[in-house]
């Protein structure tokens, strides 16, 4: 079988974007991985979990895309960041990474399912006006390196106190 060229580029683009953010994440230590550095940042848990959320509700959204015409899709990054993380249920760092891994599994078969045609499928977000579904997928990236930078930030900050 072979690639097609959108699905190929995006998802190298993917797998880049989320090897670079377990980069930084393996650079936190794990005694400081629920610690939360400001009441106005996350902790180093809380943006894993923020990210395997935005997976899963970036799938949801990629199917209302392909099912119906021009859809009015949600924001995922807004979303998942409200989501709020009890650090005292059974999350634990392996249970999120397995929950990522599993999510961005799901949208790598889905997304080299469609026909290259799918990938100029229209949709409209409140904020951003309409695009196409291959923007919308370029966003995963982005978000990841969001991610990876805020990583980056509490462990400079954690150097600098030090």
């Amino acid at each position: 079988m072979t690639e097609k060229p959108i699905f190929a580029r995006v998802q190298r683009k993917m797998i880049a974007a989320r090897i670079e953010f377990l980069a930084a994440l393996a650079r936190v230590q794990s005694i400081e991985l629920p610690n939360i550095p400001t009441e106005e940042e996350c902790s180093p848990l809380q943006i894993a979990y923020h990210l395997s959320i935005t997976d899963g509700l970036a799938l949801e959204q990629m199917y209302r895309i392909q099912e119906e015409d021009t859809p009015q899709i949600i924001n995922i990054a807004e979303i998942a960041t409200h989501t709020p993380v009890n650090l005292s249920s059974p999350s634990s760092l392996p249970s999120i990474l397995a929950t990522m891994t599993a999510q961005r599994e799901a949208i790598f078969r889905y997304l080299a399912s469609l026909p290259e045609s799918a990938w100029a499928r229209s949709f409209h977000q409140e904020q951003w006006g309409q695009h196409k579904f291959e923007q919308f997928i370029n966003l995963l990236p982005l978000h990841d390196k969001l991610a990876t930078h805020q990583l980056e930030m509490i462990r400079a900050r954690r150097t600098q106190s030090s």
